[in-house]
């Protein structure tokens, strides 16, 4: 749990410190080359959505974990507590990637609508 803990916090302060900036040069390209902000932005969109998807695997394999360690050693409670806890984090993030998914596939549809 740790480690998984680990991973969470370095993603969100590496997303959290990268997006300003990231934001800012997107606009700056849209509105100064927008065939190129098109032409880089959706194969790097592409590539986020294809790790969101293996992203839902690992989480969803993670609360399956959780899961069968709350049912099967329910008699440890180590096991147990360390099950719930995995289980929740697993659940919590399973929403925010799906909700960053969502996200993501109105950007990517939106940008590869757009009329150059």
């Amino acid at each position: 749990m740790i480690g998984v803990a680990l991973i969470q916090i370095s993603v969100g302060l590496g997303v959290g410190l990268r997006t300003p900036k990231q934001a800012e040069d997107l606009e700056a390209q849209f509105t100064t080359a927008p065939a190129l902000f098109r032409q880089a932005e959706v194969p790097r969109l592409e590539a986020v959505m294809k790790n969101f998807r293996l992203y839902k695997m690992i989480e969803i394999a993670l609360a399956i974990i959780g899961l069968l360690l709350t049912y099967l050693l329910h008699e440890k409670m180590f096991w147990y507590a360390f099950g719930i806890g995995l289980l929740a984090q697993a659940g919590i993030l399973l929403v925010l990637d799906l909700l960053a998914e969502q996200r993501g596939e109105v950007y990517l549809n939106a940008i590869r609508a757009l009329q150059l």
